[in-house]
């Protein structure tokens, strides 16, 4: 069974959001360490429309997706650098409501599935990245920590990345 391993971004109503955030990604290279195996990963994106009609932007790291002919990750050590590299870039990255790293999460809520999770019945979802303004529509929910200017996250551990 083929896992793609991504970066989902949900942008709201508008594509322009979608294609910024795509071309923020588009081409970024994550190095793997010789440590852990040495290989480039370079990145790529796809947008999209939901069934709610908000824009996604899907990023694609090479080399990295179960089932892919070239995937080169064999430990969850070089997937965690995956994840933690493009998290690191998802800091400086233009607007987004509400993102995540992992398999196949594309699309794991859409924006109304996510609000339905409000207060005490949000439950924590490893690695989510709120913008400010979603975290408040949330009722801010515990645990999230800052994550960069105006976004929160519950951060990612080892255990939550696996090959």
């Amino acid at each position: 069974m083929a896992y793609t391993f991504e970066l989902a971004l949900e942008c709201g109503s508008k594509r322009e959001d979608a294609l910024r955030l795509g071309k923020h990604f588009d081409g970024f290279e994550i190095h793997i360490p010789e440590t852990t195996g040495s290989f480039l990963s370079i990145c790529r994106f796809a947008c999209w429309q939901d069934s709610e009609l908000n824009w996604w932007c899907s990023v694609l790291p090479s080399n990295v997706s179960q089932g892919d002919a070239n995937n080169k990750i064999t430990t969850g050590e070089q997937l965690m650098i995956v994840a933690q590299n493009l998290y690191q870039r998802l800091k400086s990255a233009p607007s987004f409501r509400y993102a995540v790293v992992g398999n196949e999460v594309t699309p794991f809520d859409t924006f109304s599935q996510l609000m339905e999770k409000k207060g005490i019945s949000h439950e924590p979802f490893p690695g989510l990245v709120l913008s400010f303004a979603v975290w408040e529509q949330l009722n801010r929910p515990a645990n999230y920590v800052p994550f960069s200017k105006d976004r929160y996250w519950l951060p990612i551990q080892r255990a939550d990345i696996s090959v």
